[in-house]
C-alpha cells in the first residue's frame, strides 16, 4: 500500500453537533460544527514576556483582566509557530501582569499570547477528524479515488476490529502534561510513563447504494474520516482529574488506504473499520 501523507488532523470535543457530523458518510466539510481540544482560544491582545527564573510574565499593551482567567494555560506563539506552553495562571493581577502557579516553562520576549482551558475530565472521550486525500476526479470535478487512513497501522496488534487492544504509538500518542499543582515541562523528549493508551473507533457511517457489498457506488467518496478515542478503553480506568493533555498524530503514515467508487465493504473492514 501506499505512503498517506495528510495534513489538517484535528481533535475535537464530544458534542452533539460534532456526533452529528461523525456519523455522515461524507464527514462534513472544513467548516463544519468543531470544537478543537488542543488549539488556544484565540489570539490576545499584546505580548507577554516571561522568564524560568520567576512566575510573573508582564504584558505589554496587554488587557489580561479581560482577557485571560485564573485556572486558565497561558501560551506563546508567533504567527507561523506552535503554541509552546508557558504555564498555569494562578492569578490574573492587573492587565499587563500575570502570576503563574510556578516559575514559568519558557523564557520568551515579547511573544504573542494565548489561553486554554483544557482539562479533560476523568472520562471525555475524544473525536479525532482526519481528511481524505484525493487521489484522482473525473471530468465533472467529482472525486473517484481518495487516501484514507488504514486504522490498521494506526492500533497495536490487539487492537482488532473491537474495542479491545490500544493506539500504536508510534503513530498517535496522548500524552499527559500535567497534574493538578505540578506542570510538566513540554519538551520533545517525554517520559513514556506520561502516556495515556487509548482505543480508535471509526464513526463514519458510509452509504450503500443496492449493492450491501460495496460502499460510495454513485461517486460520494467522504471528506473526513472521524473516530473516537477512548482513553484507557473499555478498562474503567479513568484519567486524572483536572489534567491537561497533549494529543499528537503524525502527519505521514507507512500505509494509506487507495478507495474508489463501488469500494469492497469488506476491504474496509480489514483496514480497521
Amino acid at each position: 500500500m501506499p505512503k498517506y501523507n495528510v495534513s489538517g488532523i484535528v481533535y475535537a470535543r464530544v458534542t452533539p453537533a460534532n456526533l452529528a457530523i461523525a456519523v455522515t458518510n461524507s464527514g462534513g466539510t472544513s467548516d463544519s460544527v468543531i470544537e478543537e481540544v488542543i488549539k488556544p482560544v484565540s489570539l490576545a491582545s499584546g505580548k507577554i514576556t516571561s522568564s524560568t527564573s520567576s512566575n510573573l510574565v508582564t504584558g505589554t499593551e496587554t488587557t489580561f483582566r479581560t482577557q485571560f482567567k485564573d485556572g486558565q494555560y497561558l501560551y506563546s506563539y508567533d504567527v507561523t509557530g506552535s503554541p509552546e506552553l508557558i504555564g498555569k495562571i494562578e492569578r490574573v493581577v492587573d492587565n499587563t501582569s500575570i502570576l503563574l502557579t510556578e516559575n514559568a516553562l519558557l523564557s520568551r520576549t515579547l511573544k504573542y499570547a494565548g489561553s486554554s482551558q483544557i482539562m479533560l475530565k476523568g472520562t471525555d472521550n475524544i473525536l479525532i477528524r482526519i481528511p481524505a486525500v484525493v487521489a484522482a476526479r473525473n471530468s465533472n470535478g467529482v472525486v473517484t479515488q481518495a487516501y484514507l487512513p488504514n486504522f490498521v497501522e494506526w492500533r497495536t496488534p490487539d487492537n482488532t476490529l473491537g474495542s479491545n487492544g490500544y493506539n500504536n504509538p508510534d503513530s498517535s500518542n496522548l500524552v499527559r502534561y500535567s497534574d493538578p499543582g505540578n506542570i510538566l515541562s513540554i519538551d520533545t523528549t517525554v517520559s513514556s510513563d506520561n502516556y495515556v493508551p487509548f482505543t480508535i473507533k471509526p464513526l463514519n457511517q458510509f452509504s450503500n447504494g443496492s449493492n450491501a457489498d460495496v460502499v460510495w457506488n454513485v461517486g460520494n467518496i467522504p471528506n473526513y474520516i472521524w473516530a473516537q478515542i477512548n482513553p484507557y478503553g473499555d478498562n474503567g480506568v479513568e484519567m486524572t482529574q483536572s489534567t491537561m493533555f497533549y494529543l499528537f498524530t503524525k502527519t505521514v503514515f507507512n500505509e494509506g488506504l487507495l478507495v474508489t467508487n463501488n469500494y469492497s465493504k469488506r476491504s474496509l473492514e480489514l483496514a480497521g473499520y
